[in-house]
């Protein structure tokens, strides 16, 4: 019988083996922003800290008034006085512009993680986007070329206030002139460096939601209360990668019946080289995603499903793109429940870090957390045969090459 150890290596090793790899069977979706989850994901982005174990999920329950925050790691009293000292400065913030030293405390690496992707993003494409450009659009590109130009930092400062404010106006405004920049770039090529472009702009210029937050708190502040989620246990993962003996060949059996041995052979072991960890050794640590230890807690614990009506959306707020595992994960969580929980799906990225919730430290939704379980592996599994299919042809490629 299989261990849920076993189970959880597996899956770690093989998400490690599709990061970065779009499956041909992916299928985009709306990305609509509502106004409850925009201001949502401006408290998740601004209590989230740019490490691994700082990003935040949130969750308002507008009956008891109630903002509830699920973290990647575990929480402490500095969270708690962090969560108390936002919904202050909120209350006195006259524009997001004077949240900015709340951000310098305690957000600052995540803060420099966008300017740092957007400026590497802008850089790949300048030079092309310069030349199709019309005199106004070069004018926002050199804006925000000067303002990139040299490196970012990011402290408590005036100086650095000023600079970030700037290059979020720079972001916006050439957010506004994105769609005659897509429509001259007819390349497939061209148009997936311009599609990065824009989602770091969007990154940068999210900072700028807490405004809508600010006008929601300052009307509400005195009914607040923050409630953070109790911990799920952290787990640290080491795996010398098991990926090549568990899949390779029982698909090379299904690909290749009618080729002879030594062909067989030849195809296993280009694959194998191409499946097999540089440095030989994985190491992560694993956590139950935020935003699905809030669901399950919600689901289970606070009982909302008997406090909305039958088909309600119910939103989480997130500091950082949710991940396709957790994407998967919702969705057929979803199936099994009446209210439905939903939030922004902006990455098809599988992550890692994922950990298998487990159903057992549940009564009421065992079967929910099955299914969206089961739901995960199954995605990864259809991520690895389109993986070992795109190996698998480029082993051909190469064996004929030689030839």
């Amino acid at each position: 019988m299989t261990s849920c150890t076993d189970v959880q290596i597996s899956l770690t090793e093989d998400l490690f083996f599709l990061k970065g790899f779009r499956s041909s069977s992916y299928l985009s979706r709306d990305t609509f922003v509502s106004q409850e989850e925009l201001i949502l994901n401006a408290v998740a982005l601004y209590m989230t800290t740019g490490r691994p174990d700082g990003v935040v999920a949130t969750f308002f329950h507008e009956s008891t008034f109630t903002l509830y925050l699920a973290k990647s790691g575990p929480s402490n009293d500095m969270d708690a006085a962090k969560a108390t000292s936002f919904l202050s400065c909120l209350n006195d913030a006259t524009g997001f512009e004077t949240l900015l030293p709340f951000l310098a405390l305690y957000s600052a690496e995540n803060v420099k993680k966008r300017v740092q992707n957007l400026c590497h993003s802008f850089e790949k494409i300048l030079g092309l986007l310069v030349k199709i450009a019309p005199e106004d659009d070069n004018t926002a590109l050199e804006n925000l070329k000067t303002l990139l130009k040299f490196p970012f930092t990011f402290d408590n400062t005036t100086e650095a206030h000023d600079n970030f404010t700037n290059i979020i106006a720079a972001s916006s405004d050439l957010l506004k002139r994105f769609s005659f920049l897509q429509s001259a770039l007819p390349s497939k090529y061209a148009n997936v460096y311009l599609s990065r472009l824009k989602r770091n702009l969007t990154k940068v210029v999210q900072y700028r939601d807490a405004n809508r937050l600010i006008w929601f708190v300052r009307r509400n502040s005195s009914k607040f209360t923050i409630f953070w989620v109790p911990d799920t246990s952290q787990r640290r993962l080491s795996s010398t990668g098991t990926v090549v003996d568990r899949h390779l060949d029982g698909f090379l059996a299904w690909a290749i019946p009618d080729f002879n041995l030594n062909k067989k052979d030849q195809i296993r072991e280009l694959m194998a080289s191409a499946l097999t960890y540089t440095d030989q050794t994985l190491e992560v640590t694993l956590f139950v995603h935020p935003e699905i230890r809030l669901i399950m807690y919600l689901t289970e614990v606070v009982g909302v499903q008997s406090q909305y009506p039958s088909g309600t959306q119910l939103y989480i707020g997130s500091g950082k793109r949710i991940c396709g595992c957790c994407e998967q994960w919702i969705d057929a969580f979803n199936n099994c429940i009446t209210v439905k929980w939903t939030t922004t799906f902006l990455n098809n990225g599988m992550r890692y870090d994922w950990k298998i919730p487990d159903p057992d430290l549940t009564y009421h939704i065992q079967t929910a957390v099955r299914q969206g379980n089961d739901a995960v592996f199954k995605r990864v599994e259809r991520g690895m045969r389109d993986k070992l299919s795109k190996e698998y042809n480029y082993a051909l490629e190469t064996l004929f090459k030689t030839r």
